[in-house]
């Protein structure tokens, strides 16, 4: 409500504000169009974070005050091959996580007790370190994977009344 308020006032004289205040609530720039959509159209700001995670590949339309996909991803085949991209990149680093999981395995298992010096235990430590972070960047290429399906339904949401702004 408060947002609202500093807009009807002054939206040029108080857009530092306003910007302070969404950036708390997500964490994403928006244009003085798009703040000012979000905020006038009834049922939108509860979509803004959703729309700040996808915006990649989302638009808000001038036109016809609707949540789009941007021209490149309109089709269904730019899409697949973003979600192909992704998910490509999941899979390797996957396998590299369990590779090299797998060799240190194998490498313990077929180790002496009198080969713990350091420098096997700096090769199975940094190892081991290699197949942590392998799996960090799986996962957070596979949480990149399914933004294109997010932005693909946020542009289905319906809003109860789409109202003009301007």
């Amino acid at each position: 409500m408060k947002l609202k308020t500093l807009i009807e006032e002054d939206f040029e004289k108080n857009y530092s504000t306003i910007l302070v205040a969404l950036y708390g609530y997500t964490k994403c720039e928006l244009n003085q169009y798009e703040i000012l959509w979000f905020i006038r159209t009834p049922g939108a700001f509860k979509l803004l974070r959703q729309y700040s995670s996808c915006r990649k590949y989302l638009m808000v339309c001038e036109k016809s005050k609707v949540i789009k996909l941007k021209v490149a991803y309109r089709e269904k085949k730019p899409r697949f091959v973003e979600r192909l991209k992704y998910f490509g990149l999941y899979l390797l680093f996957s396998f590299l996580a369990l590779s090299v999981s797998i060799s240190n395995l194998y490498s313990n298992s077929n180790s002496n007790s009198n080969s713990n010096s350091t420098l096997f235990i700096s090769y199975l430590f940094f190892s081991l370190v290699i197949a942590v972070i392998s799996l960090v960047v799986a996962f957070y290429c596979l949480n990149k994977s399914t933004k294109v399906d997010s932005a693909e339904k946020l542009v289905k949401e319906i809003l109860p009344d789409r109202v003009s702004i301007f």
